[in-house]
């Protein structure tokens, strides 16, 4: 099967799989046999703004050939509360019955989102390039069993710079900034800026 799509082909996927401000829960977007997930949109030559709440693939060059992905396996959910831009080369997954809520913002090129439980993120938010947010290790390590699924929380008004890794478990305050390759393990107070591996806090009250 072709990888690509004509225009007319994403209109009528995109009329299929969008109702109001969420993907249907168990509705079958395009399956390509591409990956081992059940539900993949993928956006190679085109920028599609689904309704008013959530465009895909966004291109500053509008020649590039950025391929940007969307996964949703089964039972998976994905809620829209603003309008959020997903800029191309970035690659969302929702694993079964993951739930990832969104509340408005833009995350740019690179942006890699791993939703295996539940991953929230409030209302202006700023993700910056090659930022990669997971709820998962993905894996257990051998003779150590762990958690290794926990829930991400981002505030409103935060900004997470290029290359910062937001891991298990974390929850970021309102208004907090994470530096650029900051790897955060830990929750974030809000209004604080946190930078380093593993991510500290290095300035409060940041307004």
């Amino acid at each position: 099967m072709s990888n690509k799509f004509t225009d007319k082909e994403y209109i009528n996927i995109v009329n299929d799989i969008i109702e109001n401000r969420e993907f249907e829960k168990t509705k079958e977007i395009v399956h390509h046999g591409l990956n081992r997930f059940d539900h993949c949109l993928r956006v190679s030559y085109y920028s599609y703004k689904i309704s008013k709440f959530l465009r895909l693939g966004y291109k500053e060059n509008p020649k590039s050939k950025q391929e940007t992905r969307f996964s949703m396996n089964k039972n998976s959910e994905l809620k829209l509360h603003g309008t959020f831009t997903v800029y191309a080369g970035s690659d969302i997954r929702l694993f079964e019955n993951a739930k990832l809520e969104i509340g408005s913002g833009y995350c740019t090129c690179g942006t890699q989102i791993v939703c295996a439980k539940s991953i929230k993120i409030g209302n202006s938010v700023a993700i910056a390039r090659d930022v990669i947010i997971r709820d998962t290790d993905a894996h257990d390590i051998v003779g150590k069993p762990h958690d290794k699924i926990k829930e991400v929380v981002i505030g409103n008004n935060v900004w997470i710079g290029n290359r910062a890794i937001i891991m298990k478990g974390v929850t970021i305050g309102d208004g907090a900034i994470v530096a650029a390759g900051a790897v955060v393990t830990k929750d974030v107070p809000a209004n604080t800026i946190v930078a380093g591996v593993p991510a500290k806090v290095i300035q409060e009250n940041v307004t």
